[in-house]
């Protein structure tokens, strides 16, 4: 039997109450990847950690090995060894301490299809979309939009039908849309229920489609920050970063 590469870690910095949970995620880990059906082989084999952390910050995120953000990410998250894995999947203390097994199913599966992405598309595709996010970011727009975004919603919503059925998520999205706590998180459900799984999605194409629609005012921002006679913010600088990758590859006018 082949051993699977990646490894759950959950932080230890937490209560017993939250601890006690974490068996119970582990095996919803397998059970969502086991979802993924023909796909639940090649995330198996990936050298990733997914992490159940100790913050309530976001519901979840992937981070890349050799980024801004993954250079960046607090030693105080006591992953041991955490610069070993080509990928780490962050999972908020929301999720990890809930009760609500198909709202961790979602979340889980969601940063599951980010790292599906991370391993299939082309690096130029990977910079132009990771540019797309940090834009929307910047404007403070919602990047719930964005195709890398849309494509990880269609997938966790394909994976939890697939575990709970149809009648269930039926049920389940309008709940969250009604109960949400903010306008974002409203949005993001409400995002989810109008995706239609049964339609195909074109991830390549979307992404190169979103980047000639935004590429100038890409740049148009790009030259404003580097013209800035004032200190630029964190953001901003992983953002240059980011592009003068891109820059390097010649591929920005594609």
């Amino acid at each position: 039997m082949e051993e699977n590469k990646f490894i759950i870690y959950f932080n230890p910095n937490i209560n017993i109450e939250v601890r006690e949970k974490d068996h119970k995620n582990e095996q919803l880990v397998y059970k969502v990847i086991n979802a993924f059906r023909e796909e639940a082989r090649i995330i198996k084999k990936q050298n990733f950690c997914l992490y159940f952390g100790y913050r309530k910050n976001e519901l979840g995120f992937l981070l890349v090995k050799n980024t801004p953000e993954y250079n960046s990410f607090p030693e105080r998250h006591d992953i041991p060894d955490y610069n070993h894995f080509d990928c780490i999947i962050y999972v908020s203390l929301e999720v990890r301490e809930s009760n609500n097994e198909i709202f961790k199913a979602f979340t889980i599966s969601h940063e599951l299809q980010h790292l599906l992405q991370e391993i299939s598309l082309s690096n130029i595709l990977k910079l132009k979309s990771t540019i797309l996010f940090m834009y929307y970011i910047l404007k403070r727009k919602n990047p719930h939009e964005l195709p890398r975004e849309i494509d990880a919603q269609r997938k966790s919503k394909i994976i939890t039908t697939r575990i709970y059925g149809e009648e269930e998520i039926a049920s389940f999205i309008p709940q969250q849309i009604s109960t949400a706590k903010d306008s974002d998180k409203k949005l993001y459900w409400e995002h989810i229920k109008s995706i239609n799984t049964k339609s195909p999605y074109f991830l390549e194409k979307e992404i190169s489609l979103y980047w000639g629609k935004y590429k100038q005012e890409i740049k148009n921002e790009i030259e404003k920050i580097r013209k800035s006679s004032e200190g630029i913010t964190g953001e901003e600088k992983n953002f240059l970063e980011i592009y003068s990758k891109l820059e390097k590859n010649n591929d920005i006018n594609i």
